[in-house]
């Protein structure tokens, strides 16, 4: 209502026509809410991702659910550093668990070598209902 009010001092200032609309508001009561028996406030799922074939070497893979840059002559998205949600070094597993958002499109996964023998490599991996994802560099 300040801001109508407001909009009238400013107008009537500067001298020009002003069209009024009514506003209304309407209580409602919380009893009077109902949602569907399948209604759910969770917009997480477990999702098994497992690395099938590791790259020569020792390294780490990161795990981002953005990018910062998609890199369209090489194909390649290179992840948004602030949207990492997992992290695990390929020597101790091939396999991790995390819950992702479901609305989440898409995975970014970065491999980082960490002995100097080979380059990073990058992967974007689409979601999907699946409860388990595999991939590979």
């Amino acid at each position: 209502m300040s801001q109508v009010k407001n909009t009238l001092l400013l107008a009537t200032a500067l001298a020009l026509p002003v069209a009024l609309t009514s506003v209304s508001v309407i209580a409602v009561e919380t009893e009077e809410l109902f949602v569907d028996s399948t209604f759910d406030f969770r917009t997480d799922r477990n999702l098994s991702l497992t690395l099938t074939q590791k790259p020569a070497g020792k390294g780490v893979v990161n795990v981002y659910y953005g990018y910062d840059y998609h890199d369209t002559a090489k194909d390649a998205y290179y992840p948004d550093h602030k949207t990492r949600v997992l992290h695990f070094n390929t020597a101790a597993t091939d396999s991790v668990q995390l819950q992702v958002n479901k609305n989440w499109q898409y995975l970014i996964v970065e491999y980082v070598p960490t002995d100097g023998q080979s380059r990073e490599q990058y992967k974007k991996i689409d979601l999907t209902t699946a409860d388990s994802l595999y991939f590979n560099f």
